[in-house]
This record gives C-alpha cells, structure tokens and sequence, in this order.
C-alpha cells in the first residue's frame, strides 16, 4: 500500500479517535468533576505524563527551532479553543463552526503553498460538508457565529487550518517532537487559563485520582495514538484533503453517542456517515483509477 494511502487512513483514524473524547469528558462529569474542570483533568493528564519525555529531548526540540513551536502551538490553540467552545456553546453549533477549516486550509494551501484546488477536492468538501449538515442538523437556519462558544470555535478551526498547512510546509519536523508540542503547548494555554480564571470551586484531588484508572487507558490507548498518527500522516498529505478526512469524527461521535448514551440514531445518521465516508474516499478512488489506468497503458 502506497505511503500516501497509509496517511490518509492514519488521518481518518485520527478523526475517529477525536470523535470518542466526549466519553472521557461526559464520565468525569458524571463522576462529580463539572464541566470546566473535566476539560481542564483531561487536557493536562498527557502534559502532565509527557512532560518528562518532553525534557528529555530539549535538545531536539531545540533543533526544532521556531516552526516546531508555531506548529505546537497552532495545534495546542487548536485543541484549546474546540474544548473551551464544546462548554460555552451548543455542540452541534461547535462542529459546525469548527468543521469549515478544510475551507480555511484549502484556501491556505493555495495562498501560502501554491497547491492547485481541484474540481475533486471541491467535490469532496462539499460532499462531507452534506453530510455533516444532514447529521447534526440545520433546521432552524446556518449556525452564524452569535456568542463565544461559537466565536471559539472558528478560531479553533482556523487554528487547525494553519497548523495543516504549517505541518504540510515543514515536513522535515519529526513527529515524536511535534507530539510532544502539542500536548505541552495546550499544558501552558491550560495554565494561563488557570491563572486568569482562577481555581475556585476546583474538585478534590482524591475525586480526580479516582478516576484516573480509566482515564488513563483512554488517554495512552486512544487520545496518544490519534495524536501521533496525526503528526505522522498530515503533513504527507494535501491540507484541504486532511480537513475532510477529519470529518470522520463526526461519524464517529454520531455513532459512539448512540450506542452508549442512547441519542437517535437513524435514516438521517446513516445518510450523513455515508456522505462523509464517500467524501474521504473521492480523491482515493481517483488515484487508484489513474494508476491502473496507467499500468494498462
């Protein structure tokens, strides 16, 4: 199997794990911890773990220079602001908002990298952003950005956008080190958080170690993982092409929410699943064809 397909699998794995961190959210809620606080117990487990790791190969970050830390930081905005936007605002507004990065990168990877756009790749952005709408629901109008939470959430999805395209650009930055930038990146942006907000009405720490015998296992088997193959697959892989490919989180949010939080799941689920799937698998089929097409020639 051809490299580039190797990434574009890692990429809507990625997106699937992305589409399962509501779990490890909505269960330290259940367990007592409010809303603010779970995001906060979450996001800094792995900044907390890594950060020996991440001392250990200061002289590789270092050898990173300025771009590795532009590229953590735009991630760790990333996953700051999507968090922040999932407690100020209604979810389905946030993907919304937050799902037209792939317009955002598209039009980056034009300006900044001169990458053509594609009669397909507008295809398939369209075709995804169907069945996102068909999914989540746009009855009562297009979600404009009206408060916060939504505002967050475009500046989430505008700092996805660059962090695609700065990792398209920089190709030479190994992913362990971008991994590790990430997860540092947003341990800072929790503490200044902190500093700002204060930690009033914090949970004790015995009610948050409690919960770390499951935490964990989430956190090493799929929060780490979708992040690495993330920092491997993206960059080998065109910008707007991996904001599709991401999209996958939604198929796999809708699916997860069904089957253990009992939300509907029906006709229009099915649909927009199939949508998104047929959109990350365009530009796919249309290699394959023009290889063997080739090969027969």
């Amino acid at each position: 199997m051809r490299t580039e397909n190797l990434a574009k699998i890692a990429v809507a794995f990625s997106g699937v794990a992305w589409g399962l961190f509501w779990i490890p959210l909505r269960g330290l809620n259940g367990a007592g911890i409010d809303a603010f606080w779970a995001f906060i117990t979450f996001n800094a487990t792995p900044a907390i773990i890594l950060l020996p790791l991440f001392l250990a190969r200061w002289r590789q970050q270092r050898a990173g220079g300025i771009w590795l830390f532009a590229i953590g930081l735009a991630m760790g905005l990333t996953q700051f602001f999507y968090s922040l936007s999932l407690l100020h605002t209604e979810i389905v507004r946030a993907m919304i908002l937050f799902y037209f990065n792939p317009v955002w990168a598209t039009i980056m990877a034009r300006v900044f990298l001169g990458e053509a756009i594609t009669p397909i790749r507008w295809l398939a952005i369209a075709v995804a952003f169907s069945g996102m709408f068909i999914i989540l629901g746009i009855d009562q109008g297009f979600p404009w950005p009206r408060n916060k939470g939504d505002w967050a959430a475009v500046v989430a999805g505008l700092a996805w956008a660059s962090s695609i395209v700065l990792l398209r650009h920089h190709q030479d930055q190994k992913p362990l080190d971008l991994f590790l930038q990430n997860f540092m990146c947003t341990g800072v942006l929790l503490l200044l958080l902190l500093a700002v907000t204060g930690t009033g009405n914090a949970p004790p720490l015995g009610l948050v170690l409690n919960q770390l015998w499951w935490v964990l296992p989430f956190i090493f088997l799929i929060a780490m993982p979708g992040v690495y193959w993330s920092m491997w697959a993206v960059p080998l892989l065109a910008p707007a092409i991996v904001g599709v490919l991401y999209m996958t989180e939604i198929s796999a949010a809708a699916i997860s929410s069904a089957l253990w939080s009992g939300e509907p799941f029906g006709l229009r689920e099915i649909l927009g699943i199939t949508l998104i799937t047929v959109a990350a698998v365009l530009e796919s089929v249309r290699d394959l064809w023009r290889e063997r097409r080739l090969a027969r020639n």
